[in-house]
């Protein structure tokens, strides 16, 4: 963030089972952001077992040092999915075990795609 009221260059990293998937663009000089981005992403045939759990860290673009983290959040699919559908996930800031700060919410669809191999 720039500045103790300034507004942060936010970006997601998606990551699936632990595995580093999707990066996001970089929303500039906002603390309210909107992507409306789509990510594709073939998942193996272990990783279709449930649960799924898709991880989302969201940064602070900075370009002179590291990026900031604003927030994780994850979201744990128990189930196969057969339409599409929307899920908040709740993105938070963790300073120890006992303290944890909420930092927005993100707003995903999933999709699910039926193919024959």
């Amino acid at each position: 963030m720039d500045g103790p009221f300034g507004k942060a260059d936010p970006f997601v990293t998606f990551w699936v089972n632990q595995k580093r998937v999707q990066t996001s663009t970089i929303k500039t000089n906002t603390l309210a952001p909107t992507w409306d981005e789509t990510f594709d992403f073939k998942l193996d045939s272990e990783e279709t077992c449930a649960p799924l759990t898709i991880g989302l860290n969201c940064y602070d673009y900075d370009k002179v040092g590291a990026n900031d983290k604003i927030g994780n959040g994850e979201l744990i699919l128990d189930h196969a999915l057969t339409e599409p559908t929307c899920f908040d996930v709740q993105l938070e800031k963790i300073y120890n075990k006992k303290k944890k700060k909420e930092r927005g919410t993100v707003t995903i669809k999933v999709y699910p795609l039926h193919s024959e191999f």
